[in-house]
């Protein structure tokens, strides 16, 4: 079964073939990350994908918040969550849902829930699911 470093193997080996990395494939290096809650590697992903001017998605600011949230970075996740408010990219269950659980283990919601707060004027039935659980 592949592990997040085999994939992050591969990743890099497309560099070093002279393979230019797409959404996708950061997509995937990036979920990889945060399914073993490597969150430092996953924000690295994450900001140079921005350095190269590659735009973000759904995917990719779910999986960095997801890694974040895993790791216990929750300053590092807020911002990241507070960021994808702020480019209006579509909020959805992914993303909500590691928000949501690493609040809940850390207790400090205060500034992350007043952001989903914000984000109401196009939150949909999904996000309020969420918040009721």
């Amino acid at each position: 079964e592949p592990t997040w470093e085999h994939t992050l193997q591969l990743f890099f080996d497309m560099a070093r073939r002279r393979v230019e990395a797409d959404r996708i494939t950061y997509n995937t290096a990036v979920s990889a990350c945060a399914q073993e809650s490597e969150w430092t590697q996953a924000v690295k992903l994450f900001v140079e994908m921005k350095e190269r001017h590659m735009e973000s998605d759904t995917i990719t600011y779910s999986a960095t918040v997801k890694a974040c949230g895993k790791g216990h970075e929750l300053a590092q996740m807020r911002q990241i969550f507070v960021e994808m408010a702020a480019w209006r990219a579509e909020v959805n269950i992914l993303t909500l849902c590691p928000v949501m659980q690493a609040c809940e283990t850390s207790g400090e919601c205060r500034e992350t829930l007043q952001t989903l707060v914000e984000m109401t004027d196009r939150a949909d039935i999904v996000m309020y699911d969420v918040v009721a659980m």
